[in-house]
């Protein structure tokens, strides 16, 4: 539209540019430049908007549209305050005109006074004619304020004038969503299409909020009106399979993200969706192949490289889970979980020096996680680092204070580096509570079985 309109030889656009090219100085109508500086504005060139609206205003000092599309301008570069002031100055002039009530509640919309905006926007109302956008203005400013009674209520009126309008339907659903007012969705998505029975969005929205209700067959159903309504709809297939898997019909879930696939450029989320799928069937082939899709396509899909970590692990091919928590690791070193993963699993292989690492890290990073302080203390004691091991464990009583075994591993330390009388307290504190030594790691301290006995 803007192409054909600034191609077109006669067109404001084209004889305007010519003028800045000339230097020459050109007389456009008000109407002429509003077209004009609107195509700008629309296009991202606000520098040739502004000296668009330079000359207008030049050419037509007292006209109100100009005097408005400056103060518009104003308020898209951030000169918030000043477009404020003359449009205060504006309103004396024109004190019914609602461009200037909807100017100034963006003006405090932009400053996060929503309360203030909402105000200017209802006074709007009392001047205009179409409330429509106005009505949804509304709507996006109670939304800012988590306030989503009043807000479904603006946009339940936009909705009533303008059913086909998708915008408001989706602002509209969300706040359902938020209220969990599920059913009332349906009724509005369902009206809709009695009007329209084609309307494909309406069928793809109707089916996630049955979804909302835990009905995965109409949900099913809807979503297969959506593919009938536009067997084009990528989104449909989607939701369709996923709603397949969880009624555990994993060849058709494969089927439908496969389709998903076709439609658009090749996508690392459904890669991993269909691997897996695959890992569900036990087509490990097939699951290997598509998470390794998904990475290279993606390799920031953390949800991919988990996929695959977690196949292996499955499989209790730890070489390979720990081959791929790695590599991962080098692309995010901060993720807390992959540290204590891959910590655990060096733990089982008895790569105790290595653990140990993974687990001081994942500690250092603010993991609170009781296994994980354990499994650092015994990665140590079983490194015979009884100082270190000491150390954590110490650490780690003061997050769980009324943990027994951490005693037992004190302890423990306590008596291999020579100090008895510390030892003994924490063995008291042990026995005290009635427990029993763990045996997993009962063996690193045989000096206990004396001890314990007395």
């Amino acid at each position: 539209m803007q192409k054909e309109f600034s191609n077109n030889f006669d067109s404001p656009i084209l004889k305007f540019e010519g003028m800045l090219k000339t230097n020459q100085v050109y007389f456009f109508d008000v109407q002429e430049f509003e077209n004009i500086i609107h195509y700008y504005i629309d296009s991202g060139e606000i520098n040739l908007a502004n000296k668009a609206l330079e000359l207008a205003i030049h050419q037509h000092p007292y006209n109100t549209e100009l005097t408005l599309l400056k103060t518009e301008l104003l308020i898209f570069d951030g000169n918030l305050d000043e477009a404020f002031d003359i449009l205060d100055s504006f309103q004396e002039l024109e004190p019914n005109n609602q461009e200037i009530y909807i100017q100034k509640a963006s003006i405090y919309s932009k400053k996060n006074k929503h309360t203030e905006a909402i105000k200017y926007l209802e006074q709007s109302l009392i001047f205009c004619d179409e409330p429509l956008d106005i009505w949804s203005l509304l709507g996006i400013e109670y939304m800012m304020l988590d306030d989503y009674v009043n807000a479904k209520k603006y946009f339940e009126y936009h909705i009533d004038n303008d059913i086909e309008d998708h915008q408001a339907l989706y602002n509209i659903l969300y706040c359902y969503d938020q209220l969990k007012e599920y059913k009332n969705s349906i009724i509005l998505l369902n009206s809709i299409l009695e009007v329209n029975p084609y309307n494909e969005i309406a069928w793809f929205e109707l089916g996630k909020q049955y979804l909302n209700i835990e009905n995965k067959e109409e949900a099913l159903s809807s979503f297969d009106f959506a593919i009938i309504s536009e067997e084009h709809f990528v989104g449909a297939y989607i939701e369709k399979g996923k709603v397949l898997e969880i009624l555990g019909k994993i060849d058709e879930a494969i089927k439908n993200y496969k389709i998903a696939l076709q439609l658009e450029d090749a996508s690392s989320y459904l890669y991993y969706k269909i691997g897996l799928c695959y890992e569900k069937i036990k087509n490990n082939k097939a699951a290997v192949k598509y998470f390794k899709n998904a990475i290279n396509l993606d390799p920031s899909n953390i949800n991919a490289w988990n996929g695959i970590i977690d196949f292996y692990i499955n499989l209790n091919n730890y070489k390979k889970a720990i081959y791929y928590l790695e590599k991962i690791l080098k692309i995010d070193e901060n993720n807390i979980g992959n540290w204590e993963k891959i910590g655990t699993l060096y733990k089982k292989n008895r790569f105790y020096s290595n653990a140990e690492k993974a687990f001081e890290k994942a500690i250092s990073l603010g993991s609170l996680n009781y296994q994980t302080w354990i499994d650092s203390i015994d990665s140590l004691l079983f490194l015979n680092q009884w100082n270190r091991a000491q150390q954590v464990a110490k650490k780690a009583k003061k997050n769980f204070p009324s943990d027994y075994l951490i005693d037992y591993r004190l302890a423990g330390c306590y008596l291999k580096i020579g100090k008895t009388f510390e030892a003994q307290y924490y063995i008291d504190n042990f026995k005290n509570n009635n427990l029993q030594v763990p045996i997993s790691i009962k063996y690193l301290f045989p000096e206990f079985s004396s001890i314990m006995n007395r």
